[in-house]
């Protein structure tokens, strides 16, 4: 956008003289005129990439308001709101300068300031007014965004927060017009890919307004993240030096209307309204209203905050995204985006055919958007289990509006200012074993029984069945879920609550520190032991619907490309799917770790210091320690992922296959797998689910070993940790000593007994050896694997000196009298020397092993 200067001008910029004020209003002096028909004029010839804009001469040296969306145009062209600025302009000879309003960004008036953005040719120039070449000054684009995170990127002014920006490599200007109040400026371009080669065409929208905050509008300082989180804007400094950090929300008093765009579907549209109009139940108040935007009229618009559809079905995600007054906090507008992939009725069977495309995002331009839920595997997984399993069409399309209903909630939520609550579902009272029963009904239903909860907040990431409940009772119950009517009320009212009225809240920072162990997303159940119990389960269950959708979508493509052979396309790594099965059990093992911790328990306390910080992580542990009993024992909730679980993967898929070799894509178009593609995916498969085995004991040993972790937490010393000892003895001696079926039979020499008795009247000609045969079990697990589980219960993992010490005892018992059983003698009586080859290695890594467990 910008061409930017790193010398500037040595003039004086009059708002660098300002006094005191409240770091807002503009002073008078510089206040333009509220029409801006006062300040711009355009004319663009027809075929011209050459628009003039006029200035007129006594808007210069005055403040407008400069916003902005960066529009990337390769497949669904869906915008992302790019850094507001308060600026102004000034002319020197033959150029117009556009410089940053210094107001929030310096700490003194004694010293002259000038912040350089734009230098703009002029075209023409009469005695009221100058025309700029506005295209040859945009030459860069700063990309920062409006909404802010302080968490995450910081609470102190930064000035590469502001001016951060990438190349124009070519670009026109297509119109510019002066319209319903402000100045619109589009510009088609072709910008360099930041730190990647490459570049990303784009179109450029410039707004430019006169400056004239909102006088009535409240601002509201940050807020903490303890409790409840809100979106800022990017910090300002006083006249002190002192960051100002402001949250970001709407000026609730006027009414707060959302247009639907004209594309939306109508079996979806009255969903997306509802999901706009459950907000007011949070408000307490209809402050919130939705109507139908103008035929034409697209989202980002600066006359409406847009509910967006976008027909792509293809695509997973939704995201939303705002622009505000960067001194007030004030938001002015936004806009949710809404792929069509989640009204996946009617598109059922397109997604079943359809390849994975990825989105054309301006990656590097800053932070993300403010939330950008991509729910692309959610969805590919419940449609390939709602599709196989026969649901019909009524109940698909409940689901479908309940889903939607859900995410457009979540969506506007943001556009309110609310951050994500990831603590949602610590609210749930649905245990997992009462999960089918809870589903079950709202299939037959139409709703969940009756006092279900599933989250405390729509602010969550749920996973799809939740999604779906939490969709049906946005619209049926009466009130808002408890933290969102408590977040809204905290933000837009001031109210304050007491902290055991607020139900549970952390947000991507915490998820992201990994603080919490019930900080996550997705997550589901009555409490996060339960979730770790279930999780893994329920990936294998859905691991065979989205194993055959992966194939239908490759070998029977549906939008135009190629058909890949059966054989040729790729199943999910192994050793990753095997990484992602053991994820909950690595949060679990770290719960046992000093750095351990929950949320359930530690929001239960005002403050956590280093006063009570060892008082809150007994109660962690002991909530765990009732938790695993409640469940039935560790090893319940940590159950084996034994190689028959993995075969039953395998034999559900082939169910699955044969009950849809055949089938509707779309409408109209029919498919049927042929007899060498139905055995070419069975035999792949077969071979898949043998490679996920391996990985799958290599990653449970890596979780239980700590074998990733640079400087590996150690074991806290409390009751609740014989649960751990007891799971790493049955996964050591499993993996270490479960035989193979095969044996090593050979002949050894071993001492001869009567030879060695000192008190035994031997004769003398008996050889002080004999020769016997021995079988020797091969193991199951290879030797690598067996090292690891061999170490498990090493010295120094604990806090507590005496920490698997009679443990470690009794495994190197059992290992070793199991080993005597098969020589026959003692391990360390035998002569490796003397063994024949097929004996020697057998007994070194035994040895070996032996070592490893220690004493």
């Amino acid at each position: 956008m910008f061409k930017q200067f790193l010398v500037p001008l040595t003039l004086s910029f009059l708002v660098a003289c300002a006094p005191k004020s409240d770091g807002i209003q503009p002073r008078d002096e510089v206040r333009a005129k509220p029409d801006p028909n006062d300040s711009f004029s355009t004319e663009t010839k027809s075929g011209s990439d050459r628009s003039k804009i006029y200035i007129k001469k006594a808007a210069l040296e005055k403040e407008f308001l400069l916003q902005g969306s960066m529009i990337a145009q390769p497949n669904a062209s869906m915008g992302n709101g790019i850094r507001s600025h308060v600026v102004a302009f000034r002319q020197r000879e033959k150029n117009v300068y556009m410089l940053e309003a210094n107001q929030g960004h310096t700490v003194t008036t004694d010293l002259p300031q000038n912040m350089i953005l734009a230098e703009f040719p002029v075209l023409e120039e009469t005695e009221t007014q100058v025309a700029i070449d506005f295209n040859k000054g945009m030459s860069s684009i700063f990309h920062a965004r409006d909404w802010y995170a302080q968490d995450i990127a910081g609470s102190g002014y930064d000035p590469k927060n502001t001016f951060s920006s990438v190349n124009v490599k070519l670009s026109y200007l297509e119109s510019a017009e002066v319209k319903n109040g402000k100045l619109t400026i589009r510009q088609i371009a072709q910008i360099e890919s930041p730190g990647k080669d490459g570049v990303i065409p784009v179109e450029a929208k410039y707004y430019l307004s006169p400056y004239l905050p909102n006088k009535d509008f409240k601002p509201t300082q940050q807020l903490s993240l303890e409790r409840t989180g809100f979106f800022d804007v990017a910090p300002i400094i006083n006249e002190n030096g002192m960051p100002i950090v402001r949250a970001s929300k709407f000026d609730h008093r006027k009414k707060i209307t959302y247009a639907i765009s004209s594309n939306t579907p109508t079996e979806f549209r009255q969903a997306v309204r509802e999901g706009i109009l459950y907000w007011n139940k949070a408000f307490g108040e209809d402050i919130v209203s939705a109507i139908d935007a103008p035929i034409g009229v697209t989202a980002p618009h600066p006359e409406y905050n847009m509910v967006q559809w976008v027909p792509w079905d293809l695509a997973g995600f939704a995201y939303a995204d705002g622009q505000m007054d960067p001194r007030s906090g004030e938001i002015l507008h936004a806009q949710v985006y809404m792929t069509s992939a989640f009204s996946f009725l009617g598109k059922l069977r397109a997604r079943m055919g359809q390849h994975n495309l990825k989105q054309i995002t301006l990656n590097g331009f800053g932070p993300n958007h403010l939330c950008n839920l991509d729910l692309s595997e959610q969805i590919d997984a419940s449609v390939a289990k709602l599709v196989t399993e026969g649901a019909n069409e009524k109940q698909i399309l409940k689901a479908a509006q309940d889903y939607v209903r859900e995410v457009v909630a979540h969506e506007i939520g943001h556009t309110l200012g609310l951050r994500h609550n990831f603590a949602g579902s610590l609210a749930s009272n649905v245990a997992v074993d009462q999960r089918p029963n809870m589903m079950k009904a709202y299939y037959e239903t139409g709703s969940a029984p009756e006092g279900t909860i599933v989250s405390s907040s729509v602010m969550e990431y749920s996973n799809f069945e939740d999604s779906i409940v939490s969709g049906d009772q946005l619209l049926k119950h009466k009130k808002a879920h408890p933290y969102d009517e408590k977040a809204i009320q905290t933000l837009y009212y001031g109210k304050r609550f007491a902290d055991s009225e607020i139900p549970a809240f952390c947000t991507d920072s915490h998820s992201i520190s990994q603080q919490f162990a019930d900080c996550v997303t997705f997550d589901y159940g009555s409490s996060f032991y339960e979730w770790v119990n279930s999780t893994s389960e329920m990936t294998l269950r859905e691991l065979p619907f989205s194993t055959f959708l992966n194939y239908l979508r490759s070998v029977r493509p549906v939008f135009g490309e190629e058909s890949v052979p059966a054989n040729r396309v790729a199943l999910p790594s192994p050793a990753v799917l095997a990484k992602q099965l053991m994820a909950s059990r690595a949060a679990l093992v770290n719960q046992f770790t000093t750095k351990g911790g929950l949320l359930k328990i530690h929001r239960q306390h005002p403050l956590v210091n280093e006063s009570n910080s060892e008082k809150v992580r007994k109660e962690e542990l002991d909530y765990a320690q009732n938790e695993i009993s409640r469940l039935g024992g560790i090893h319940n909730v940590v159950p084996l992922i034994t190689p028959e679980k993995l075969d039953a993967v395998y034999t559900r898929f082939v169910d699955v296959l044969e009950k849809n070799k055949k089938g509707e894509i779309v409408a109209g178009k029919p498919y049927e797998l042929t007899d060498l593609e139905i055995t070419t995916m069975k035999e792949n498969v077969r071979n898949w689910v043998e490679a996920i085995k391996k990985e799958v004991v290599k990653a449970e040993l890596v979780v239980l070993a700590q074998a990733d972790a640079k400087e590996p937490s150690k074991f806290m010393d409390h009751p609740v940790g014989k649960n751990l000892v007891d799971l790493l003895v049955a996964r050591a001696q499993y993996y270490l000593e479960t035989p193979s079926d095969e044996v090593i039979i050979a002949d050894i020499q071993v001492p001869n007994e009567a030879k060695a008795d000192p008190n035994a009247k031997a004769d003398p000609n008996t050889p002080s050896t004999k020769t016997i045969t021995v079988t020797l079990p091969k193991y199951k697990f290879p030797f690598e694997v067996r090292g690891i589980a061999a170490g498990l219960l090493r010295e120094g993992r604990s806090e507590a000196v005496d920490w698997g010490y009679s443990e470690r005892a009794t495994i190197r018992a059992g290992f070793n009298k199991s080993l005597e059983k098969a020589l026959t003698i003692g391990i360390e009586k035998v002569r490796i020397e003397a063994l024949p080859n097929t004996v020697t290695r057998w007994a070194l890594e035994n040895m070996r092993l032996l070592n490893i467990i220690g004493k």
